[in-house]
Parts: structure tokens; C-alpha cells; sequence
């Protein structure tokens, strides 16, 4: 019977590096936490009884039900951005991409202190601020507080204010909402500059050959594809409003205006910010591997030049090789040959085509909205159907 061997510092520190990444807390506050899985659940449910036996305060204007849902749909993204993160770490330190020197348990150590430091980043007691400000936002956004801010008159008496709060327009809860918004947008800043320092803090060794076609990295690109669906969430539906707007005319004056103005600027913006937010995070990893394709690329170089040699050796002296050496010298270089074409394609980003492809998509929707609601394209087509009527 075999001794049943002991496991070495390595392998017990890279036990400590999983369970260090299976306790990962995104949200340390349990409250927090229940109310990210709850909330969509929860707005659907209210916005069904509205439909139902309410007001229709919601449920019965278009823009009002799309911008509720657009908060749900956001929830719902932030919850599977937060359930991936530790598991997309875990498959890179599974597959042995990231070093920190060439001491093995040096390498364990500091990724524990990473992951310890992105913790206390995430939890941090400045989110509680950007809370704050997500509050007075979410305040800022209700129509008594907007209409006073631009006229610096109230419309409301006291009595009407506090029912235009507790009431049929439902505004008490933009306040709340608000902050924690603004607790969760900490949170996927944090995710984003964490990402960021990845390719600075360690070394990452690129896996030419990995079936994800990305070197081994593509969940740290799923990752960033996800923070930037976040934005592009809400420019999708206000894409929609755009158009429910110019050519359906599905709004009153006040939402014309706002489309011709703000509406527009936000849509330029998170499209802008999406953007940023899908390559940024991932350039340092970038960087990291255009050295190591360079690095790759030399050894191929060195393969291509033998390559070369073995060829020209087999042109010019067929004449004097024996068929067992011939023979030889051409599984060589079939092999050398097999081996050159399987690793000239080198990525340098963690993403791939579709992961490309689906951000293109998203992104296409508000460029094509803000496109085809401009002042050219409204009287390009409002010639078109008149000359058709006619």
C-alpha cells in the first residue's frame, strides 16, 4: 500500500488562495445583499399590482414602466457581475496565469493580499458616501425638487408635496433607491480599477493554445463586457423612449424636450462611458500580453528560421540522403511546421469575437437611435412618406 503523500506549502497555499476566493464578499452587509437579490423581483411584483388593482400610476405610462424596469434589468446585471467575480478569479488562478516572482508560495501570498485588499476596497466606508450623493441624486430627480431648483418656486403647499411623496407617484422611494445605487456603483468602479491592477500586479503567463482563444483570460473579459452592459442598459431604453418619441409621438411636451436636450447628452455619454468601461479595465492585461506574444513570436522566429534550414537542407541535398534519412528530416519538419501554424495566433486582448460582437450589438442600438432621430434623418424620412402618401 502506497504512503498517501503530504501536501507541500504550495499546495496548501493554493488550498488557502480557493477558499479565500469562495469567501470573496462582493457586499459584506447582509441586508445590502438580500435586497440586490430581492429588488427585481420585488419592482416587478409592484409594478404587476399597479396593473392590476393600482393606479396604473406605472403600468399605464410607457416611460415611467420602461424606466422602473430599466432599474430592474440594472439590478439583475449587478447581481451576476458580483456572482462572477469570484469565479472568474478562480479559473485564472486555476490555470496558473498569474506570478509574482518565481517563488511559489511568494506568488500565493500576494495574490491573498490582492484579493484581501479588493475585499476592504468593495466594502469600504467611503461606498456609504457615493451612497449619499446617489440619494440626493435620486432626490434631485423628482419633479417638485426639479421644478424648484429651475423656477425657485415650490408648486406644492405642504399637504400637496407630502402626497406627491407618499402617494400615486410613488417618489418617497427615489431617495433610497437612490443610495443604494450609489452603494452598488461603488462596487463596480472598484471591480473595474481591481481588474485594472491585475495586469500591473503580476506577471501573467499567456496560454497561446487555451480553448477560450483568449490565452486563458476570457473571464476577466466577460467580466468587463458585463460592467459595460450596465451602461449600456439604460442607453438602451432610452433608445427606445428616442424613438417612441421622434416617429410614434408616445409622449407629452415635457419628454419631447427632454430628448432634444438631456436625454441625447446622456445617451452620447453612456455610450461614451461604456466604451471605456469595457477596455479599460482590461489594458493592462493588454500590455501584459503584446510582451508575452513578442516573447512567443521570438521562439517562432527561432522555429521558422530551423524550418528554413531543414527545407533548404532537404532542396539542395536530396541527392545524398538515404530515404530513412529523408524520411526523418521531413517528420521534422511537418512537425515543426504543425507546431508554427498551431501557435502563430497569439492573442492580446482577453476577449474574443462574440464577446466583441456582443458589445457591437448593444453599442449599435443607441448610436443608431441618437443617428436616426437627428433633424436630417426626421425630415429624410418625413419626405419619404409624404411622397409615398402622395
Amino acid at each position: 500500500m502506497q504512503p498517501i503523500a503530504k501536501p507541500t506549502g504550495a499546495d496548501r497555499n493554493t488550498g488557502i488562495v480557493v477558499d479565500r476566493l469562495r469567501n470573496l464578499k462582493v457586499i459584506s452587509n447582509n441586508l445590502l445583499r438580500t435586497a440586490l437579490a430581492s429588488l427585481p423581483i420585488l419592482i416587478v411584483v409592484l409594478l404587476l399590482a399597479d396593473w392590476l388593482i393600482g393606479s396604473r400610476a406605472f403600468a399605464g405610462d410607457l416611460f415611467r414602466l420602461s424606466s422602473v424596469l430599466a432599474v430592474a434589468v440594472e439590478l439583475f446585471v449587478l447581481d451576476q457581475l458580483f456572482r462572477n467575480l469570484p469565479e472568474a478569479l478562480e479559473l485564472i488562478w486555476a490555470r496558473d496565469l498569474l506570478f509574482a516572482g518565481s517563488d511559489p508560495e511568494h506568488r500565493d501570498q500576494e495574490f491573498i493580499k490582492f484579493i484581501n485588499a479588493f475585499e476592504a476596497a468593495l466594502n469600504s466606508r467611503w461606498s456609504a458616501a457615493v451612497g449619499l450623493l446617489g440619494a440626493v441624486a435620486g432626490l434631485g430627480a423628482t419633479y417638485p425638487v426639479r421644478y424648484f431648483l429651475q423656477s425657485g418656486v415650490s408648486p406644492f403647499n405642504p399637504a400637496e408635496l407630502l402626497a406627491y411623496y407618499l402617494w400615486g407617484n410613488a417618489a418617497l422611494v427615489a431617495a433610497p433607491l437612490g443610495y443604494l445605487l450609489g452603494l452598488l456603483s461603488w462596487r463596480v468602479v472598484v471591480i473595474a480599477v481591481y481588474i485594472s491592477r491585475l495586469g500591473r500586479s503580476f506577471e501573467i503567463r499567456l496560454q497561446p493554445q487555451h480553448p477560450d482563444r483568449c490565452g486563458g483570460l476570457k473571464p476577466i473579459g466577460n467580466l468587463c463586457l458585463i460592467i459595460a452592459l450596465l451602461l449600456l442598459a439604460p442607453a438602451i431604453f432610452l433608445s427606445v423612449w428616442g424613438f417612441a418619441i421622434t416617429f410614434f409621438n408616445a409622449s407629452g411636451e415635457i419628454y419631447s424636450q427632454l430628448w432634444s436636450g438631456l436625454f441625447r447628452q446622456w445617451l452620447v455619454l453612456l455610450s461614451v462611458l461604456s466604451l471605456i468601461a469595457f477596455l479599460w479595465p482590461l489594458y493592462s492585461l493588454h500590455l501584459q500580453m503584446q510582451k508575452q506574444r513578442r516573447k512567443v513570436q521570438t521562439e517562432l522566429d527561432d522555429l521558422a528560421q530551423r524550418i528554413d534550414e531543414i527545407s533548404t537542407e532537404l532542396r539542395t541535398q536530396a541527392h545524398a540522403l538515404t530515404p530513412e534519412q529523408g524520411g526523418a528530416k521531413l517528420k521534422s519538419l511537418e512537425l515543426m511546421e504543425k507546431v508554427y501554424l498551431e501557435n502563430s495566433r497569439i492573442p492580446v486582448w482577453p476577449i474574443d469575437w462574440p464577446t466583441i460582437l456582443k458589445f457591437s450589438g448593444a453599442q449599435a442600438v443607441p448610436i443608431l437611435s441618437f443617428l436616426g432621430t437627428s433633424e436630417p434623418v426626421i425630415k429624410l424620412v418625413g419626405s419619404i412618406i409624404t411622397s409615398t402618401a402622395k
